[in-house]
């Protein structure tokens, strides 16, 4: 539970409960929270506690991480453009199955 805390306090740029927990958090990062990604550089070895593709946490023996953008963060995911409406041809109407290719 430290490291999803340590987390969030990374997104929220809580920087003062995240020295408290003394984790780590790319987060801090990709959100623009320098005090926090200053003492996340100054670790010597920073560890894969969280994997947030394989939905996996690794509290006993994680593996040895490398901040190299891995993580899925807010800026990732927002939506880039809009969705379209799909315009038909002239004269097309949806009932018409000649239209596919089977």
């Amino acid at each position: 539970m430290k490291y999803q805390v340590a987390r969030a306090c990374a997104v929220a740029g809580y920087d003062g409960l995240y020295k408290e927990l003394d984790d780590i958090a790319e987060e801090a990062r990709e959100c623009g929270n320098l005090v926090i990604y200053e003492l996340i550089m100054a670790n010597p070895v920073r560890y894969e506690v969280m994997n947030d593709y394989a939905r996996s946490v690794h509290t006993e023996n994680p593996p040895v991480a490398y901040l190299n953008g891995g993580t899925a963060v807010c800026w990732m995911l927002d939506s880039k453009q809009g969705f379209r409406t799909h315009m038909s041809p002239p004269g097309d109407d949806d009932d018409d199955s000649s239209d596919y290719v089977l």
